[in-house]
């Protein structure tokens, strides 16, 4: 199996946040208003349209060859959900999509580790970056960042996932409203 998403480009994007010191957390009265249940805010089709004219531009440059064989792989690991539930505190940060279980983390903590819906085993971690938290999971499978963003009463979650056999990136944004 040809593995697309590799180790290196993803501890080279996560060394610099483990070398720099770790970043206070916001006091309890202070955290962004991150927690709560999410839907998307605007049509799935929508939604998989902007997936797929992102994986359209990131695969442009290669030659027809490699973007028939790169496409099927990228798609399976370019997912979003429909539904959020989240929950925020000053030590840690959890996750649920689609009623599945949460991946959860806590700040300047090891890696914790995981399993994907799909079965596969991951580590992750979680970080603040100002207002904003990044979760950081890697698998033998490849890598993935993933933002959350309060903006204006919505949940912003940016999305990269981290192609480093293609030495590229796939990013995507979606907004979520609360239910």
């Amino acid at each position: 199996m040809i593995v697309l998403f590799a180790v290196p480009m993803f501890l080279a994007l996560l060394l610099p946040a483990l070398a720099a010191p770790p970043a206070n957390p916001p006091a309890a009265a202070d955290l962004p208003a991150l927690t709560g249940t999410w839907r998307l805010a605007e049509p799935r089709p929508t939604v998989q349209a902007r997936v797929e004219s992102a994986l359209d531009a990131m695969l442009a440059p290669f030659n027809p060859v490699i973007r028939a064989f790169a496409r099927p792989r990228i798609v399976t690991a370019a997912t979003f959900c429909d539904t959020y539930q989240t929950t925020l505190t000053t030590t840690g940060f959890s996750v649920g999509c689609d009623g599945r279980a949460s991946a959860t983390a806590g700040f300047d903590q090891p890696a914790v580790a995981g399993t994907s819906p799909s079965g596969r085993a991951y580590s992750l971690i979680a970080t603040w970056e100002g207002a904003d938290v990044m979760f950081l999971f890697d698998s033998d499978e490849g890598g993935q960042q993933v933002r959350y963003r309060a903006e204006g009463g919505a949940l912003i979650v940016e999305k990269t996932l981290l192609v480093d056999k293609l030495e590229t990136k796939l990013p995507w944004e979606m907004k979520y409203v609360r239910q």
